[in-house]
């Protein structure tokens, strides 16, 4: 069973630094705004799907945030870090911009 837990912070609060404290090995990082990590990370890397290792993954829809989440259990990921959510959400928004009405729906 997973356990969501929500962190909100004003930009530049440090809630992307706080992933310092995590072992790049059991974490995944979902990159909604592909960026640099803003600490040294040398065994932070980016997901190798050949040869299923890596701790940063670059997605922004929802539908690619869905399937990183089901495989992550599979490669052993405990810890899954989705940063930047809110541009998503954004990008939903804004595709979605000439849906009237009842038609609107956040997540697809």
């Amino acid at each position: 069973m997973a356990e969501a837990i929500l962190i909100l912070a004003k930009s530049g609060m440090g809630k992307t630094t706080s992933l310092r404290n995590l072992e790049p090995e059991k974490t995944m990082v979902v990159q909604v705004k592909k960026k640099r990590l803003p600490f040294p990370h040398s065994n932070w890397k980016y997901w190798d799907k050949d040869k299923s290792a890596g701790s940063i993954f670059h997605v922004n829809t929802f539908e690619g945030m869905r399937a990183v989440l089901k495989k992550m259990e599979q490669v052993g990921k405990k810890i899954v870090v989705i940063d930047d959510l809110v541009y998503a959400i954004s990008k939903k928004v804004m595709d979605d911009i000439d849906v009237k009405g009842f038609d609107y729906r956040l997540v697809a």
